[in-house]
């Protein structure tokens, strides 16, 4: 008998040991020294598409005691830091990256409520659009012709799906509404382009709290100018969040909350679709306390790892856990780590160290 048990706890730890080898062996890791003069303010970090380049809003400590927000970028090509122009002293909240175009030439940011984009070749500014208000999430069309972004102009006005002309003489025939929400409705990110950059994606949700379950996944036409609905889930409990589209367009990943009974408590799942049928579904989080704690706070990342392998990372402060899910060997993969990671859309994790 105590062989038996002792077999049997043999197997539970070989499976252990193959289960971490599996996930090292599939992403290699990579430790960036963070810069001694600053200090990590914020975790939103954004990769370009091609892998090259990301960045992070960082605080630098400067002699005088004045605390100055800037963004970093890191070259993965280069292998170095580069920092972006001083424009920020005060709060974070006032400096805010938000896209990088596919090559990770250029990266538009949000400077309170003026839209600025930042060639990181030359380190100079090429657009300063002012006043368009709080931006959250932007996306630049693969022929780099265009931006698109979510726009709140003014206190209580809902938000609205904007286009930036990038070659447009000015300010005034730069900025092209695309679809405009007033009442209830607004337009929620993430945004996507098409590969074609004739298609817009986009999250159309409830404006006021988080309680209204309408989270529903729409399709802009640029040269039609038509919304369309591209995905809704039936319960009325439940909505879409996030949504991810494979690199290679076949594939998919949708993250959904679902509100229990009481409308107390929420809980995220994902669901991935192959040309419009499901081929995974599973639930990520158990139940949480706070209707109100938005999917940042306990479902951090995600996206794919080429066009086979989907992840999702679940950070706290006892550090990450990592869940890859392989459509071709039907398999989910977890791993924990004892700090927080990122991983680059190349597949590659990244720890940032001191």
């Amino acid at each position: 008998m105590v062989k038996k048990y002792l077999f049997f706890i043999s197997i539970i730890l070989s499976i252990i040991f193959i289960f971490g080898i599996t996930v090292k062996a599939e992403l290699p890791e990579i430790e960036l020294e963070i810069p001694k003069s600053i200090h990590l303010k914020a975790e939103k970090m954004i990769f370009s598409e091609n892998g090259a380049k990301f960045a992070i809003l960082f605080q630098e400590t400067r002699p005088t005691k004045r605390r100055r927000q800037v963004i970093y970028i890191y070259d993965f090509v280069q292998k170095k830091w580069s920092k972006g122009v001083d424009l920020s002293e005060g709060f974070p909240e006032e400096l805010e990256p938000l896209a990088f175009n596919y090559d990770g030439s250029r990266l538009a940011f949000r400077l309170r409520e003026d839209l600025l984009i930042l060639d990181t070749v030359n380190n100079k500014l090429t657009h300063h659009i002012k006043g368009v208000g709080s931006m959250t999430k932007a996306s630049f069309s693969y022929d780099d012709r265009f931006l698109a972004f979510l726009m709140n102009a003014e206190w209580e006005v809902p938000t609205s799906l904007v286009l930036l002309d990038l070659k447009a003489s000015d300010q005034e025939s730069a900025l092209i509404p695309c679809v405009e929400y007033s009442g209830e409705l607004k337009a929620a990110g993430p945004i996507t382009w098409s590969k074609d950059n004739k298609q817009i994606y986009y999250v159309e949700e409830y404006t006021w709290g988080t309680v209204n379950s309408l989270g529903v996944l729409k399709r802009y036409s640029v040269n039609e100018k038509k919304v369309e609905e591209v995905y809704a889930l039936k319960a009325s409990s439940s909505r879409v969040t996030k949504y991810f589209f494979s690199p290679n367009g076949q594939y998919l990943a949708m993250i959904i909350r679902e509100l229990d009974e009481s409308l107390r408590k929420s809980r995220y799942g994902l669901l991935i679709q192959r040309q419009g049928e499901f081929v995974y579904g599973t639930m990520l989080e158990n139940w949480q306390d706070e209707v109100e704690l938005d999917i940042t706070d306990n479902f951090s990342t995600a996206g794919w790892i080429k066009n086979e392998k989907f992840y999702w990372i679940n950070r706290d402060k006892m550090g990450s856990k990592l869940y890859i899910y392989n459509l071709l060997e039907k398999q989910l993969i977890k791993y924990n780590f004892k700090e927080h990671i990122y991983i680059a859309p190349a597949g590659m994790i990244i720890k940032l160290v001191r």
